[in-house]
């Protein structure tokens, strides 16, 4: 992605993925939802600062666009909607470290977030990575990373924090990376490390509200 893709829609820019990939059955990421955040989003004093998210959906894009604007949860969407996306997940479908804040969007759905990353500890947020619930199923993988962080040019990757088991055999990945190309000037947002991963029984669905 280059700097043209600042100005982007209210709810962001579509990004199919390549036929040859969309339609194998063993890959559950279909699409991308890529967005610019001039001034942030909640909670201030955490994430209101410039930054991009990048959505890596499993979830079909007509589910995801049909959930609209309303007056429930502090993201202001359909009450009924705002229900399904607080539905909890089995336990062994997400990582233990990821908390559910009431963080369900329209047009996108539940964020779950890492509430032990730097920006709930007294350290500087630059990037993370956030999971995607709705009815009770994982419906997106996201890398969030600020403005500030891309113009440092890095050329890194972290380690997801990957649930024990996964409720759709298929290819995961098992790191985001991002990096700079000095020679094109362009930015890579990935996901990487993919490994196939069978799908396992749901175990008993636990509470992601924190402590």
């Amino acid at each position: 992605m280059d700097r043209s893709t600042e100005c982007v829609a209210t709810h962001g820019t579509v990004i199919p993925l390549p036929d040859a990939l969309a339609r194998r059955a063993d890959i559950p990421f279909k699409w991308v939802l890529f967005n610019w955040n001039p001034v942030g989003h909640i909670p201030p004093g955490v994430y209101d600062v410039p930054h991009f998210d990048v959505h890596f959906y499993l979830a079909p894009i007509t589910d995801v666009f049909a959930l609209q604007d309303g007056p429930c949860g502090p993201e202001f969407i359909r009450c009924d909607q705002f229900k399904m996306g607080e539905m909890p997940l089995p336990a062994n479908y997400m990582n233990p470290d990821y908390k559910d804040v009431e963080a369900v969007v329209p047009a996108m759905g539940n964020h779950l977030i890492d509430l032990t990353g730097p920006e709930f500890n007294g350290g500087r947020w630059q990037r993370s990575f956030i999971y995607g619930i709705y009815d009770g199923k994982v419906t997106f993988y996201e890398e969030m990373v600020t403005l500030a962080y891309l113009l440092s040019h890095p050329d890194t990757c972290n380690p997801i924090k990957s649930p024990a088991a996964v409720g759709l055999s298929g290819y995961y990945p098992s790191q985001t990376c991002i990096r700079y190309d000095k020679t094109t000037g362009e930015y890579t947002v990935s996901m990487e490390g993919f490994t196939y991963r069978e799908a396992s029984p749901p175990a008993a669905v636990a509470s992601l509200k924190p402590n």
